[in-house]
């Protein structure tokens, strides 16, 4: 019996140092975020310019058509010229194709591209007001 306490005194010691090491360690902070610079997508209800590259988005923009709308947004990229997105008749949107957009939008303002939003839906901006981006995708 003795000898099992000895056992259960020697590993708390033990546990204990351990403790007091990682205890010791320097904390560091979690890095945030950049906040996103130049990030600004113009609203335009202008009509589109014959040589703007249109994307006009389906009245469904959810997950399951995300590789669709991607496809078209790639080839608005190679185009090489300002994108306007048309989302004026998407009557549902969901987070999948808002981080789509998003993320494109980013891309091609990296790449140097202006991109406008022609008249988005009011289903659009809603969705867009509901996660907190509507500045983002114009709906601001």
């Amino acid at each position: 019996m003795a000898g099992r306490k000895k056992a259960k005194k020697k590993a708390a010691k033990k546990t204990a140092g351990s403790r007091s090491k990682r205890a010791t360690r320097k904390k560091t902070s979690p890095k945030k975020a950049a906040p996103a610079k130049d990030f600004v997508i113009l609203f335009d209800d202008d009509p589109p310019a014959a040589d703007d590259n249109v994307v006009t988005l389906a009245a469904d923009c959810t997950l399951e058509q995300a590789p669709g709308i991607k496809a078209n947004l790639v080839a608005a990229l190679e185009q090489g010229s300002k994108v306007r997105l048309d989302a004026s008749a998407v009557q549902e949107v969901d987070t999948a194709a808002l981080q789509l957009l998003c993320a494109f939008a980013r891309t091609a303002m990296a790449n140097g591209l202006n991109v406008e939003w022609q008249a988005p839906s009011p289903a659009f901006r809603d969705a867009a007001g509901r996660l907190g981006i509507a500045d983002y995708v114009g709906s601001g």
